[in-house]
């Protein structure tokens, strides 16, 4: 219970308000923009002028392939680090960068390079592929009929779109819509009827796969016609998946933990996954954590239950990643993009600012706190083990720490940490969440 001393306690700044850290900025948006912004001049303050580019953000604490579609280009860019697929029309560039940890990558926004040749036809007919998996769409329903990797070439999922007691879904046009270098696009638009024929809802649901990210993006839009009423797990649209085999085992994923499950209806906030054998299928709801099992087979994540009020919907498919929460906190995770009229920075076209050595440890939150006794500058990050092993790991950032400490939410000082070089040592048992600081004189 709070005493009387800390009821007078001022509160700090709202971050949206006037006098918090984005000066007044009205949205998440506006502040992310902003601080990327500064960030950015930060980094080119020696760049060279007149290079006009993109400085691409990770604020995640380990490598990531963003896809990205950028208006303004002025021809096309040759594909080379950080840029690993790309291409160009109208204007429009869609290009896959790697991204390093909590780091940048800087990529041109001009150019005169031949524009590059596909590698394999990503997508044609009913069929979105690229060197990782591929995936077939339904003639008939527009949804999923085989998600498969290509080493096995073994079936994973299967898709349709549902309305909770009963539904058909029924393509009325299913086209390719991009077929290029870098991205393969099928658009699927249809209806759900009743068994009456009654139209309950249409949709458009979209399948992206993109060259050198070894998942399969869907993107479900419902135009919902029949509002759905009362309980929630007995009327809902949802998107139901199912798997070849009877024999396979489910598993979620919460809060970094990767647990087996036999609930009917398991949360699942960060991903879903189908254990077959050595076989990892996995089901990344970005965020939407009802899902209901049917038999053994099948199970539907909930969209639009009665009161319900979005109606688009990403979801992502992917087959045997070993470290499943790295994807699940990507995929929800933002990519601050800023256009700049500087050319790459000193230190060449990407970088890092920080970096964890061990993918096991997820970085959940970095932020700038009071510094210690004598201290300048200090932030402060939030770190959750996610494989179910203790262990030691290294925090690095590119300029070294001054010191460094455990401390509590309230950023109170439970241990010292003696740095290991320009190391901060981290120590940690299975599943364990801790925070740490790091501070600069």
């Amino acid at each position: 219970m709070f005493g009387a001393q800390d009821a007078k306690r001022e509160r700090p700044p709202h971050p949206f308000r006037e006098g918090g850290p984005g000066g007044g900025l009205s949205s998440l948006a506006e502040l992310e923009s902003h601080w990327a912004q500064k960030l950015a001049d930060r980094i080119q303050v020696r760049s060279a002028a007149g290079q006009p580019g993109l400085m691409v953000f990770n604020p995640c604490a380990y490598t990531r392939r963003v896809a990205l579609e950028v208006d303004g280009f002025r021809g096309a860019i040759p594909v080379t680090d950080p840029v690993k697929a790309a291409e160009f029309s109208g204007g429009v560039a869609r290009l896959v960068v790697e991204v390093p940890p909590l780091g940048f990558a800087w990529v041109p926004r001009a150019g005169n390079a031949a524009p590059p040749k596909p590698r394999i036809k990503l997508a044609d007919g009913l069929t979105v592929r690229n060197e990782f998996i591929e995936c077939d769409l339904d003639a008939t329903t527009g949804g999923i009929r085989s998600f498969r990797d290509l080493r096995t070439r073994a079936t994973r999922f299967g898709q349709q779109l549902v309305f909770n007691p009963g539904s058909k879904m029924v393509a009325r046009d299913i086209r390719v819509t991009n077929s290029g270098a870098a991205l393969g696009e099928i658009v699927t638009v249809g209806d759900l009827v009743s068994e009456r024929d009654e139209v309950l809802a249409g949709f458009t649901q979209r399948v992206r796969a993109w060259l050198g990210r070894p998942v399969l993006e869907l993107r479900i839009e419902l135009d919902v016609r029949h509002q759905p009423s009362g309980y929630p797990w007995h009327a809902f649209y949802g998107a139901r998946f199912g798997w070849r085999d009877d024999r396979a085992v489910l598993f979620r994923g919460v809060n970094g933990a990767n647990t087996q499950t036999g609930y009917t209806r398991p949360v699942s906030p960060d991903y879903l996954e189908v254990r077959l054998g050595a076989e990892r299928s996995f089901l990344f709801t970005g965020g939407l954590p009802f899902v209901q099992r049917h038999g053994s087979r099948m199970a539907d994540v909930i969209l639009v239950p009665e009161g319900e009020r979005a109606r688009t919907f990403d979801l992502l498919l992917a087959t045997d990643r070993e470290w499943p929460m790295q994807t699940a906190q990507g995929w929800v995770s933002p990519t601050p993009v800023v256009p700049t009229e500087k050319g790459p920075p000193a230190v060449g076209t990407s970088g890092w600012l920080g970096h964890v050595d061990i993918p096991s440890l997820l970085l959940l939150s970095l932020r700038p706190c009071p510094a210690g006794e004598g201290g300048g500058r200090a932030v402060a990050g939030t770190f959750v083990e996610t494989a179910g092993f203790g262990g030691a790991a290294d925090l690095r950032f590119a300029r070294d720490p001054s010191a460094a400490a455990l401390v509590d939410a309230a950023g109170n000082v439970l241990q010292p940490l003696t740095l290991n070089g320009d190391a901060v040592p981290l120590e940690y048992s299975a599943g364990e969440t801790f925070r740490v600081r790091a501070e600069w004189a």
